[in-house]
Order: C-alpha cells, then sequence, then structure tokens
C-alpha cells in the first residue's frame, strides 16, 4: 500500500508505511526504506487516495501526571 504526504511547504512524497504518534509526530519509511520523522509543524495531510489526515495544531496547555 502505498501513501501521500504533503509537506509543510507542500512538496509530496511517496511511502509504504505510515504511522501518526499520538504527539502529532508523523512516522514513514523514505524510499530506501529508513524510518523517518516529521514534527507536527513539518507535514500537512497524509494518507491513501481516499483518505487523508490533517495535521492538528499542538495544544498549548501543559498537563501533570502524578
Amino acid at each position: 500500500m502505498r501513501y501521500n504526504i504533503t509537506l509543510a511547504d507542500r512538496s509530496p512524497i511517496e511511502s509504504d508505511f505510515t504511522r501518526l504518534h499520538d504527539s502529532g509526530v508523523l512516522e514513514y519509511h523514505d524510499e530506501n526504506r529508513r524510518r523517518q520523522f516529521l514534527s507536527p509543524s513539518g507535514w500537512l495531510h497524509y494518507g491513501e487516495a481516499e483518505e487523508r489526515k490533517t495535521a492538528m495544531p499542538r495544544s498549548s496547555g501543559s498537563t501533570n501526571l502524578g
């Protein structure tokens, strides 16, 4: 399965793997199947042709666990 990623500067990337982490970081495989990571501000959209997900702005609030 191929995925299309649109970078923040509108450049396209194709990948055979994507995973969105809870932090908003998008993980993908480059053309050499190496793992790459994009920060939430580094990408706009990703997904298959019929499914697109949009980068969500990160919350400015902090969470205290304890």
